[in-house]
């Protein structure tokens, strides 16, 4: 299952989706989401793809992220995120794909994005 709203022009915070289980994927790439990335999306364990391209998330990357053990591709790039890749990271084993490019996160000096697999 899928919800895709990409290529609109949806601002402000994102309603929580966290009762909708069953997705597998959340494409909300190209938006304009101005708030930090909900901590919430790390309690939705059957992710395989979170796209969030090209929005305005801001602050750091949430460390409950790293709690989608079934996620295989996410795209954070094109925001405004910060700080650091967080260490939770490490238990995405099914990650193959992870695209960060055009952040301002520490310790990265040009656009990054990794195939994994």
């Amino acid at each position: 299952m899928t919800l895709a709203i990409q290529n609109n022009s949806f601002d402000g915070s994102l309603l929580e989706l966290a009762q909708l289980r069953r997705l597998k994927s959340i494409d909300f790439n190209f938006n304009n989401f101005n708030t930090e990335i909900p901590s919430w999306f790390g309690s939705l364990h059957k992710r395989q793809h979170l796209l969030l391209k090209g929005n305005k998330f801001i602050g750091s990357i949430p460390p409950s992220l790293g709690n989608i053990s079934s996620l295989e591709k996410l795209d954070l790039s094109y925001n405004k995120l910060s700080g650091a890749i967080p260490k939770e990271f490490e238990n995405l084993t099914e990650l193959t794909e992870l695209m960060l490019r055009y952040n301002s996160l520490q310790g990265m000096k040009q656009p990054i994005s990794f195939i994994l697999k």
